[in-house]
């Protein structure tokens, strides 16, 4: 996942970029009827990963070094689904595009090119076949494919290919250093340093803004799983807490890099997939709720930890709950655990309460089914005082939740898939694997 992490950040901090200049370029548009008008459609992803993300991140950039005020108009993404829709709707698109399609589509809807592909990932190599389409035919399909060993490399695929339709389809010649990421010899950003050497990001980074742009302030090699921040040790600063596989680390920051203070291994067989951080036993030492299952993913591990005064001790383990700390509408922290049911969708979810070092199912929260409390968050959404949660239930939809536990609202879009997974029980279709 650390090529995925570092190709993530990279698109993040791309689109803001490319946001601004389209957003200067939309200033400059004068109604000019020259215009040649591009429908960049969503590439197809090939991969056993949710690259989600990357396909969004492809339309982001593709047209934004398309777009030029006067001369190139790029449809924005909600037309182009529409379109997409409409067309499949009516039997035209069966399979996947082809240029006989994409003439087809483009007709209907009246722009002069059409740009589609796909991005294959495999490993840790990548590949990029797009073709460029003149709807009218009067132009030869520009054809691209370009393949590289790295996920890092997506980005030069593009500029590439971008550069090209520049050139050979509207005559003009974009300088690819216009979208680069900028690069320091002093990697110093507004009095915040790297906190290591190296150009590569390791499995996990933590990076804060700064007043000219972003900076990584932690480096890890192995990939961080959760995290989660408070003061854990009542010093009048900020901790910050990271999980990997079956460790916790502990950091402060210091001027501007993040230093570890502790590094707590706990068994090998746990997987942790969860962090909060919350004093629900009223202490003045905040708890460390980590939610974690069993390497097998069949059964919950979860555990709970906190500061003594001199050192870090657990105060439960082996619990079978998955724990989520909400905030109540007065601002105090509240506790939530769902128990292990038949997955993390199916338990029902508790309001607990602390006594004598354990923690109590205090009282059931109304939910629907298929809630799941590590995506769960408090309202109100629609009006002051009011009783409401939202939720990505097991469907990937963002859900409106209302006092009285029932789905008020329902998402059309998918949100918030991870690389957590556990086992069902149930077989799959083929019986020597399990179903996740």
């Amino acid at each position: 996942m650390r090529k995925f992490m570092q190709i993530f950040f990279a698109f993040k901090t791309m689109v803001a970029v490319l946001t601004f200049f389209a957003f200067w370029a939309a200033i400059g548009t004068g109604l000019c009827g020259d215009a040649k008008t591009v429908a960049v459609f969503p590439f197809e992803m090939n991969s056993s990963q949710d690259l989600g993300f990357l396909q969004n991140g492809l339309f982001s950039m593709l047209s934004s070094r398309l777009s030029d005020v006067g001369k190139v108009d790029v449809l924005d993404r909600e037309t182009v689904d529409n379109a997409l829709a409409k067309a499949k709707a009516g039997g035209l698109v069966k399979g996947p595009l082809n240029e006989g399609l994409a003439r087809d589509i483009g007709a209907q809807m009246g722009v002069d090119y059409i740009l589609f592909g796909s991005l294959t990932h495999y490993g840790e190599s990548i590949s990029l076949d797009a073709s460029m389409v003149d709807v009218s035919g009067k132009k030869q399909t520009l054809a691209f494919f370009q393949q590289s060993n790295s996920m890092g490399d997506v980005i030069p695929l593009v500029n590439s290919f971008a550069g090209d339709i520049n050139m050979k389809v509207f005559d003009r010649n974009i300088d690819n250093k216009l979208y680069a990421r900028p690069q320091e010899e002093n990697p110093t950003l507004g009095g915040l340093q790297y906190a290591g050497g190296g150009d590569s990001y390791g499995g996990g980074m933590m990076a804060m803004q700064a007043s000219q742009g972003f900076t990584t302030h932690l480096k890890v090699e192995e990939v961080i799983r959760a995290m989660a921040t408070g003061d854990l040790n009542k010093d009048g600063r900020l901790q910050v807490v990271t999980a990997t596989d079956s460790a916790l680390q502990i950091y402060h920051l210091e001027g501007s890099l993040f230093t570890e203070e502790i590094s707590l291994d706990y068994a090998s067989y746990l997987r942790i997939i969860g962090l909060d951080v919350a004093d629900i036993n009223g202490n003045g030492y905040p708890e460390i709720f980590v939610t974690a299952m069993t390497i097998n993913r069949e059964t919950l591990s979860s555990f709970v930890v906190e500061y003594n005064g001199s050192s870090y001790t657990t105060l439960q383990d082996g619990l079978s709950y998955y724990f989520r700390v909400i905030d109540s509408v007065d601002g105090n922290p509240v506790l939530y655990a769902q128990d292990k049911g038949r997955g993390p969708y199916a338990g029902k979810i508790y309001i607990m309460s602390a006594a004598n070092e354990t923690y109590l199912e205090e009282k059931p929260i109304r939910v629907p089914k298929g809630t799941s409390v590590l995506s769960l968050a408090r309202g109100p959404v629609r009006e002051d005082g009011g009783n409401e949660f939202l939720s990505i239930n097991q469907h990937h939809r963002l859900v409106l939740i209302n006092d009285a536990g029932s789905n008020e609202w329902e998402s059309t879009e998918k949100y918030g898939k991870t690389n957590n997974y556990w086992i069902t029980g149930e077989p799959a279709a083929d019986q020597t694997v399990r179903e996740r």
